[in-house]
């Protein structure tokens, strides 16, 4: 009885020893399949971090790229208006030029008719001059016995008034576009550049006038439109009174 105990008793503490070791064996392997678990875990949390922290990174990219191509796109933008208000600035200086342009070709266009008119009467009142001319180198050669004065044309004599002298002549031409004369007094009577005149009409003083321009015979002068008395109109054949003092006799 006491071997059948003693048999009993060493079974049962082999199969507990058996049942613990087993135990053991089994807990080790449950705790390193959680391990591993844990690992993958860990190791999918980690790989979880990475990708986000490219999608934040790769987003931050995109963000800042996009701010790049917006302020591009402003400075574009600015660049354009820019431009835009250069080529109207630069149309409205074309038209103005334009407008210059036609106004200086209209300007010389006047000019240039001024000038032909100029032209013409300086040739005409030539003729007449070198008519007269020979008409006295005529008399001359006939032997006239008779002191022959010096001739006046018939446009310019001298005269005084209130005691002082004046040369007078005649308007022999006028541009009313221009508010220009010109007179029968030229170089040769002693006008200058700059000499005021004076326009009478029935022995009336109508208008002043300033010498702009002087030839041999003849000499162009603008009006003083201020100057012109109220429904007065310049004429050709109007008298004209210049100071001797004015041309500096």
């Amino acid at each position: 009885m006491s071997k059948f105990l003693f048999y009993i008793s060493l079974v049962l503490f082999l199969g507990a020893a058996f049942l613990g070791f087993y135990n053991e064996k089994r807990s080790k392997e449950v705790i390193l399949s959680q391990e591993e678990i844990i690992q993958e875990q860990h190791d999918n949390v980690f790989a979880v971090e990475k990708e986000l922290q490219d999608l934040k990174e790769g987003i931050a990219s995109k963000s800042a790229d996009q701010d790049k191509k917006n302020r591009e796109l402003s400075d574009a933008r600015e660049a354009q208006a820019k431009a835009e208000n250069e080529l109207t600035q630069n149309q409205k200086q074309l038209a103005d030029k334009e407008a210059e342009l036609g106004q200086l070709k209209s300007d010389l266009s006047l000019k240039r008719e001024r000038i032909q008119e100029l032209e013409a009467t300086v040739e005409q009142l030539s003729q007449s001059k070198e008519t007269s001319k020979s008409k006295n180198s005529s008399a001359k050669g006939k032997g006239a016995h008779v002191e022959i004065k010096k001739e006046i044309p018939k446009n310019q004599v001298s005269s005084k008034e209130g005691g002082a002298s004046f040369q007078e002549g005649k308007v022999v031409a006028l541009n009313t576009t221009w508010n220009f004369v010109v007179i029968s007094i030229g170089s040769q009577d002693g006008m200058v550049v700059g000499t005021e005149i004076s326009i009478k009409q029935n022995n009336q003083i109508i208008a002043h006038a300033k010498v702009t321009s002087v030839e041999a015979l003849t000499s162009g002068a603008d009006l003083v439109m201020s100057s012109l008395a109220p429904g007065a109109t310049i004429q050709i054949g109007d008298q004209v009174l210049v100071s001797d003092k004015q041309m500096g006799k």
